[in-house]
């Protein structure tokens, strides 16, 4: 027994290297999407203003008032803003471990949880976002390993009132809380407090808790109390909250995008292969994985019915309550389905499918299915894996564009950005780039404004309203087509205002508008590196560099392409599929600045 338990507690520890190493790699090598950018915006802002702002967004406040002292200390860069969710999500892994063993008393079962929940592309993926779900999956399987301390469920028919087995049992196990005592009542209450006032979602898990604790009321001789305390004190906080953001919350008068049912589909697939696209594809593997878990469910209800109850509940009460939630007739109803409202569905998921392999490999007769199982899992995790490592690489999809705006202009010139969604990215590669502008009460920059995309009946007179009084303005469009399809407010603005200069970038440009067509084009002795380590065919790798200036793409001490201009330009070299594998650099003058050409993928992102 000890020699096992010493084993596992090496696999253990490895796993948690494993799973810190999968998750901090490439973590800052990765653009930062809206939803990112939003949170580093808020926590730029003051703290009763943020407080307030999040509650009109449809979400508690804890993560940001985490997020908010977090920035203050590590920064805001790529890679800072997402390390919180590292540590969240490690601790994840080891409550998860815990939380396996004490339900099912199976080192083995912990031991299969905590490597396959390491190895999952899509914990991994949602471990590395600067967002509240690596923080609500934390709370989550924290509040269900506080809540099977305290009432003990061991071994079948155990319960509190065997203190002498109980105990035991405690001291053997990997336990978050000094040994000695069964009631976990005060990390319920944290727990439980933290996955409520983190996400909305995280009420169902206190909801899933209630539930199988009531359905076995009768089996809990103690504990009883602390657990009724545990839940008021839950509750109070997030009326508490409710009471002060039920006036604020965005209602969404639309319909539902999906079918309900498409929810537990949804959730099949991202557990089983990490996809929320074109699911249909992947249809035989999402059945095969959930058909692992529905075998571990039989097997452990046979002698441990409590065990499978709880594991039932967590996997479909879940996405049936999204399901619901999606109906019209919800007052906060969702609109569309994302892939991480199924996060806090992992505690169960990978202690379900845990238990199942762990009862397979235990049992003579299907030790052959278990063991090709669990392998079969653990390489088919460490391939998507490895394929999501390979696609988390930085794109130059806004940085080159920032640095140019804070190279170009000046603090009190107007610039707008085409399309307004687009805004908090903007400022948030500003901030990186150093802009030099000051910024209102909601830490926005006050000289950037958002070109309006409302459709309104009378389009003309809303963009005059938006550019009245500006003669002379910079334009930022990013994927402009996308909001103004006809190019409606495009042409408008060039009937009314001469473009002095422009820059084309990918898709996207900047542009400088002016009611003066001799105006000067701006002039600068910048130089803007590139951005980029790695490039893939399909990319563009940008060098910023004054009037004049050549730039020379070299490879092998060759020169492959070259750029010439006569004012200031951004210049991109495409990254064409001919283009070997290897060291690259972008000459201008005496300097040289490498980088490298891989085609590990064919267009960078897809896997």
């Amino acid at each position: 027994m000890k020699e096992n338990r010493i084993t596992h507690l090496i696999i253990a520890i490895v796993a948690l290297l494993l799973a810190f190493g999968l998750r901090i790699d490439n973590l800052g090598e990765m653009p930062v999407r809206f939803d990112e950018a939003f949170s580093v915006w808020l926590s730029n802002m003051e703290f009763a203003n943020f407080t307030e702002r999040t509650a009109s967004d449809i979400h508690p406040p804890l993560y940001y008032w985490f997020f908010h002292l977090w920035t203050r200390l590590a920064g805001t860069s790529e890679f800072a803003i997402r390390a919180i969710a590292v540590f969240f999500s490690l601790i994840t892994a080891a409550a998860v471990y815990v939380f396996t063993h004490r339900m099912s008393q199976n080192r083995l079962a912990a031991s299969l949880t905590l490597l396959l929940i390491t190895l999952s592309p899509f914990h991994i993926q949602w471990s590395q976002d600067a967002r509240m779900y690596a923080q609500v999956t934390m709370f989550a399987s924290l509040a269900l390993y506080a809540y099977l301390r305290m009432f003990c469920l061991c071994d079948r028919g155990a319960h509190c009132g065997q203190q002498v087995n109980c105990s035991a049992r405690a001291r053997q196990s990997f336990s978050l809380l000094p040994s000695g005592s069964c009631r976990g009542g005060a990390l319920l209450a944290i727990a439980g407090t933290g996955v409520t006032l983190t996400h909305y979602f995280g009420g169902i898990i206190v909801i899933i808790i209630t539930i199988h604790c009531l359905f076995h009321w009768r089996q809990f001789r103690s504990g009883r109390r602390q657990f009724a305390i545990a839940i008021g004190i839950i509750a109070a906080a997030f009326l508490l909250w409710a009471a002060y953001a039920i006036g604020l919350i965005r209602r969404d008068p639309g319909y539902a995008s999906f079918q309900p049912v498409y929810t537990f589909w949804l959730m099949a697939t991202l557990f089983a292969v990490n996809k929320s696209i074109h699911i249909g594809k992947y249809l035989p593997a999402s059945l095969l994985v959930s058909a692992i878990l529905f075998v571990g469910i039989v097997l452990t209800w046979c002698h441990r019915r409590r065990d499978a109850i709880l594991i039932l509940l967590g996997c479909l009460l879940p996405p049936a309550s999204i399901a619901v939630a999606a109906l019209p007739f919800f007052p906060f109803h969702i609109h569309s389905l994302s892939e991480r409202y199924f996060v806090i569905c992992a505690p169960f998921v990978f202690a379900g499918w845990g238990i199942s392999l762990a009862a397979m490999l235990q049992r003579r007769r299907l030790r052959l299915i278990g063991l090709a199982a669990t392998a079969g899992l653990l390489i088919l995790n460490a391939h998507l894996a490895g394929e999501q490592r390979d696609a988390r690489y930085f794109k130059d999809d806004y940085r080159s564009m920032m640095e140019t705006i804070a190279a170009l202009t000046t603090s009190d010139e107007k610039v707008f950005v085409f399309s307004a969604r687009f805004a908090l990215q903007v400022f948030y590669y500003l901030d990186q780039a150093g802009y030099d502008a000051p910024k209102d009460a909601n830490a926005r920059y006050i000289n950037v404004t958002g070109v309006p995309v409302g459709y309104v009946d009378d389009w003309p007179a809303m963009m005059g309203r938006a550019f009245s009084g500006f003669p002379r303005f910079w334009l930022i469009e990013i994927e402009a087509a996308n909001d103004d399809p006809l190019g409606k407010r495009i042409k408008w603005i060039e009937d009314h205002y001469f473009r002095i200069f422009r820059i084309p970038i990918g898709r996207n440009s900047i542009s400088l508008y002016s009611i003066d067509p001799t105006d000067q084009i701006p002039e600068s002795a910048a130089i803007i590196p590139p951005v980029v380590t790695e490039a893939r065919p399909g990319d563009q790798v940008r060098i910023g560099v004054p009037a004049g200036a050549k730039v020379d793409l070299v490879h092998s001490g060759q020169v492959i392409d070259t750029r010439l201009s006569d004012t200031w330009m951004l210049h991109q070299f495409d990254i064409y599929p001919f283009y070997f594998n290897g060291l690259y650099e972008l000459r201008v003058a005496d300097k040289s600045y490498p980088f490298v050409i891989t085609h590990s993928q064919d267009f960078p992102g897809d896997v």
